[in-house]
């Protein structure tokens, strides 16, 4: 049809070696790069998460199989579509933690076809920079927390397929002239029902909705829309889509979210509510701090050296676009600029303010989708643009494995910690041995308090609701093991931990002094 010509036609953003769409063959070659760059260093890099661990919540979950579900726990957060699963899970005796193989090789497989997917590399110029763009995503630390929760990988599993096939409706739908609803409308419901496993799925749709435009813009096809604004000022479609997606997102997770919460009779979280008006100042310098430390700064799970290298791949095509296709570069500038702001959605716009890694997992591919535009070029610097994000991302796959086999490390301690105590406890008062209170635990053991950040790799001796479950998990017997403040004055003038003489009974329990 007459229409279909555009993808010939020159476009304002239009630039050398991008004259049409690129030719299938050379598309999955450059994915087929991507996708085995991605799963060797995801791979490598979370390799650890393949065996037994225990977060915080594992702990609880895994002592929650054949109890109660946990259905209302992730309701009052807006996760219905995991309480779906919860419901599901419990009535098989089963529980998420029971899939945490099986769902972290599925999420490594469908995130890479997400990946893969929304970035769309053009074969041209894309080698070096494909192999260390599936480095940078699939080593980086941020999404390694999430990996740590065994519990996580079945949901986040489900999260990568169905965003990956909200993409390819979305881009079903919209073709290259008239949008099809149906698909569209298809798009967005596999969107929401995702969302219920994880609101971060807006984050990644959004991003993914800008990628597509980009590509759209750079091969001459007109926008989505359709506004004729958007047709004069083409570099303003990505965004716009992206920002449009991202607000029918929420508006409709919030809606489903609601309606679940009033059929259940669940009070909500801070987690599943909008932040107030009065806070938005607070939390404007809360984003500003949190975005120089996200690219400049070290953190216990990144440190600056390999955001520096990610960086400077980025700035090294940048300046040599700069010379030879402007309109590509300040794209590229607006597609950073856009992405991050879509990466902070979730913890921009909810009361509590949570920037933990595993908030933050869309953040690398902010830096990929902005790397993305400015690829093909037959500039020689893409060499070194390429070999700093494979620095990059090989520095990312030791922090990603510190974080695992530190958690290994306290998991082992933990354990042996909860088992000294319960067998001091039964040698000095047997009568009263099942029933401990806690008092004075700290968050981190004496040789390495540098492990944690955030809740990640803190112990489970200082969480309540993990404290129980911990020692139901090192000893094998069901106790009742509680934190107990209110003995802080008994334990202030007592021995402490290990010393026998830490241990007193008060009552039916046997009260432990720690610190």
């Amino acid at each position: 049809m007459a229409h279909e010509s555009t993808t010939a036609h020159s476009s304002p953003m239009l630039d050398e070696g991008q004259h049409a769409l690129p030719p299938v063959v050379g598309q999955l070659r450059a994915g087929t790069l991507f996708l085995l760059a991605y799963y060797a260093f995801f791979l490598v890099s979370k390799l650890v998460g393949f065996m037994p661990g225990y977060s915080l919540d594992d702990y609880a979950i895994v002592r929650a199989a054949g109890d109660n579900s946990l259905a209302g726990f992730f309701i009052s957060q807006g996760r219905y579509g995991s309480a779906l699963m919860d419901v599901i899970l419990h009535a098989c005796n089963l529980t998420m933690s029971s899939f945490s193989t099986i769902g972290l090789a599925a999420t490594a497989v469908f995130s890479g076809l997400f990946f893969r997917d929304a970035l769309d590399l053009p074969p041209k110029g894309t080698a070096t920079i494909a192999i260390g763009l599936g480095a940078l995503l699939g080593a980086h630390p941020y999404y390694t927390e999430y990996v740590s929760y065994r519990q996580a990988a079945l949901p986040m599993s489900l999260t990568f397929l169905g965003m990956w096939l909200a993409l390819r409706l979305y881009r079903g739908a919209l073709g290259a002239g008239t949008v099809r609803v149906s698909h569209l409308i298809a798009s967005v419901l596999v969107a929401t029902l995702v969302m219920g496993f994880n609101q971060l799925a807006v984050c990644f749709l959004s991003i993914a909705v800008l990628c597509v435009h980009v590509r759209r813009l750079q091969h001459g096809l007109p926008p989505g829309l359709g506004l004729g604004f958007l047709r004069r000022q083409g570099w303003l479609a990505p965004p716009v889509h992206a920002a449009v997606a991202g607000i029918v997102l929420i508006l409709c997770n919030m809606l489903v979210a609601k309606l679940v919460l009033v059929t259940a009779g669940v009070p909500a979280t801070g987690r599943s509510e909008l932040i107030p008006v009065e806070l938005l100042t607070q939390r404007w310098t809360e984003l500003t701090h949190l975005v120089t430390v996200l690219w400049a700064q070290s953190e216990t799970v990144a440190a600056w050296p390999a955001k520096a290298l990610a960086a400077a791949g980025f700035i090294v095509l940048l300046v040599a676009r700069l010379g030879t296709a402007k309109g590509s570069a300040w794209l590229a500038v607006v597609v950073l600029i856009a992405a991050t702001v879509a990466a902070l959605i979730p913890i921009a716009v909810t009361v509590t303010w949570w920037p933990v890694p595993r908030t933050l997992i869309a953040v690398p591919f902010a830096l990929a989708a902005a790397v993305s535009v400015l690829i093909p070029t037959s500039n020689p610097r893409v060499t070194l643009a390429g070999i700093l994000l494979i620095t990059s991302g090989c520095i990312f796959s030791a922090h990603s494995q510190s974080i695992l086999f530190n958690q290994q490390r306290l998991n082992r301690w933990d354990q042996m910690q909860a088992r000294e105590m319960a067998l001091l406890a039964t040698e000095k008062y047997p009568e009263a041995a099942s029933k401990l209170a806690i008092v004075g635990p700290t968050w981190s053991h004496e040789i390495a308090q540098s492990i944690a950040q955030g809740d990640m790799n803190i112990s489970a001796l200082g969480v309540d609701w993990a404290l129980d479950p911990l020692f139901d998990e090192a000893t094998g017997r069901d106790q009742n093991v509680r934190l107990a403040p209110e003995f802080s004055g008994l334990c202030s003038t007592s021995a402490k931990y290990p010393a026998p003489s830490s241990l007193h009974k008060q009552g039916d329990e046997v009260v432990i002094c720690m610190h």
